[in-house]
């Protein structure tokens, strides 16, 4: 059984009021772990981290190289945090750095929330809305979860990149999108079958042309076979005709 009775308490950081409530010690069957400081409430405050303050934060503790906080939707970076607040509790083998697919973003959600169940943090987790990249969401959620690492971490040191086994500190880069060819490849065909229907009308009319040549050469030929035979008529006639004059 468990002999730690939950607490409450508030603490003043840069003018705004959390509430905790929970305590660092618990003992079970003689064994002793740690068990989470849950932020129920944070106030709206102007002095929020900022986007870029954030990144500078959880690189600098991860060695990590995100470069946006939509890549926080991967929930890597959320798994390590907890095997550094409470180690043992994320089997970092288990956790998905470089991947950019939406089932293994929501495998590493749900060690998260195994981890949370077991130190007893109460928050739920949007797995929906995280996974999803969306600025707002993820922004809203790494805010809360800044205030809950400052309550719990002991400043103890900590080798990311050796816990992690050497995964990349970032999702892989996504495959550029295929581009689309087909459109430019239709544009010579419509053109290729649009020219014969208007070369249709001239050739017809060249062939209109020609027979019309012919007809005229074949009528001309006759009348120049015509002009022959009256001029052999003619040539044929003549010796007959002087011959007759000479005799009359």
């Amino acid at each position: 059984l468990c002999v730690w009775s939950p607490s409450f308490y508030a603490a003043e950081r840069n003018d705004e009021r959390v509430l905790f409530s929970g305590c660092k010690v618990g003992q079970s069957l003689g064994r002793t772990y740690s068990m989470a400081v849950n932020v129920f409430h944070t106030a709206v405050s102007s002095d929020n981290i900022s986007r870029h303050d954030m990144l500078t934060w959880i690189n600098s503790t991860l060695q990590l190289n995100y470069t946006k906080i939509e890549q926080m939707s991967s929930g890597a970076a959320y798994c390590q945090f907890m095997d550094l607040l409470f180690p043992g509790f994320v089997p970092m083998k288990r956790v998905k750095f470089s991947t950019r697919l939406e089932h293994e973003y929501l495998g590493n959600f749900k060690l998260l929330q195994t981890a949370f169940k077991k130190v007893g943090v109460d928050k739920p987790i949007p797995l929906d809305r995280l996974v999803k990249g969306r600025f707002q969401d993820n922004f809203e959620f790494v805010q809360w979860f800044k205030r809950f690492f400052d309550a719990n971490y002991d400043g103890k040191e900590y080798d990311a990149l050796a816990a992690r086994g050497g995964q990349a500190g970032a999702p892989a880069a996504a495959a550029p999108a295929a581009r689309r060819a087909a459109p430019a490849a239709r544009k010579p065909a419509v053109a290729a079958a649009s020219r014969p229907v208007a070369r249709a009308a001239p050739a017809a009319s060249s062939s209109a042309r020609v027979v019309v040549g012919v007809a005229k050469s074949a009528a001309n030929t006759s009348q120049m076979d015509e002009i022959r035979e009256q001029v052999c008529q003619t040539a044929m006639l003549s010796p007959i005709l002087l011959a007759s004059r000479k005799i009359s």
